[in-house]
């Protein structure tokens, strides 16, 4: 039998507008959504309403859930601060055959203050830095290390979820990105692009450091340096396109990191590893098999190095990876990190 208008639009609002009239909320900063279970009278009282009825429930739910997010964010942010320098990974697989346990590069490191340095941005890094429950607006410095889309592509993903965390925890605020936010990369054209996303030319907000060899940012707790690598050809004028990153801390526990980027070679970094006292190392196995860096390192640079930590993982390592790892540590004498998403390293 052929069912009426009145019918099918109730059995639909049953199946859904009910749900959504009395029911959707947050159960955390996390953004973990869930549908309220409706008893069977309180789904008949929800199809009785009339529309505009309907409109009024749902725009309290949603003033309540408003409420809910940014309590929950503000008591989030009060807990931000661990004390201790950690490592976030957010992403750790190379631009190669789609993996449904990695994203692309992007990896944060986190002051004892709760400040987030954040380095390269692949697809979802900010998804999946508020997953790990990490304050995204605590980030006033994006290093960039080069332009492929394994490395940028969550870039606009990332200025919108500033857009809506700052939101979130003033809803007063209409704010793109937090005050002093500033990026260092190649040149700006990705800046420029998610101007366009968001309307055309709108001024972001965001500040803009181009790349070079040397010193490129300091503060009271952190250095990092630059140094431009042969990943990508560089220009004929001589200027570099792919940048590696040496980061010392200056505060407790003292450590020099150094983050490879994507390289052709293990030599590209030859003025950082040549002076030695590199704690750790962040390798990038996209193009280069791990046993390789270590007999390099082992050979060309004894002693330059403390420990590894291996990124940007390409199939042939992230789909084998102990028996990679097994090679690797054969030739490197002790453990080393295979690093994995959502892994977090205190240092």
């Amino acid at each position: 039998m052929k069912k009426g208008i009145s019918q099918t639009r109730r059995e639909f609002l049953m199946r859904t507008g009910a749900m959504l009239a009395v029911g959707i909320s947050a159960n955390s900063l996390r953004g973990a959504w869930k549908v309220a279970k409706l008893s069977a009278k309180e789904q008949e009282e929800a199809v009785a309403l009339t529309y505009e009825e309907a409109r009024l429930v749902r725009r309290k739910q949603y003033a309540d859930l408003l409420v809910k997010r940014m309590s929950d964010y503000k008591r989030q942010l009060s807990k931000q601060g661990c004390g201790k320098w950690r490592i976030h990974m957010l992403g750790t697989w190379c631009g190669s055959e789609p993996n449904p346990n990695h994203n692309h590069t992007s990896w944060i490191l986190e002051k004892p203050s709760g400040e987030l340095l954040w380095f390269d941005a692949g697809e979802y890094c900010s998804w999946t830095a508020s997953n790990m429950n990490l304050d995204i607006t605590q980030t006033k410095n994006l290093f960039i290390s080069h332009p492929h889309l394994d490395h940028i592509g969550g870039f606009t993903g990332l200025i919108v979820s500033f857009y809506n965390h700052l939101r979130l925890a003033d809803s007063k605020k209409r704010k793109f990105v937090p005050d002093g936010f500033t990026v260092y990369a190649f040149d700006n054209r990705m800046i420029r692009a998610s101007e366009i996303y968001f309307g055309g030319k709108i001024n972001l907000g965001i500040n803009f450091v181009g790349l070079k060899n040397g010193e490129i940012y300091r503060d009271d707790d952190v250095v990092i340096e630059a140094l431009g690598n042969y990943h990508m050809k560089p220009t004929p004028q001589g200027k570099f396109l792919s940048y590696s990153f040496r980061i010392k801390l200056l505060s407790a526990p003292h450590k020099t990191i150094i983050f490879s980027g994507d390289i052709k070679s293990l030599e590209d970094m030859d003025a950082f590893l040549k002076d030695g006292n590199c704690d750790l190392i962040m390798l990038e196995t996209g193009h280069h098999l791990p046993e390789n860096h270590c007999i390099k390192l082992k050979e060309k640079y004894p002693n330059a190095v403390k420990d590894i930590l291996f990124l940007h993982h390409g199939a042939r390592v992230a789909l084998n990876m102990d028996f990679e790892r097994a090679r690797a540590e054969a030739v490197w004498g002790k453990p080393i990190i295979f690093a994995q998403d959502k892994q977090t390293i205190e240092l």
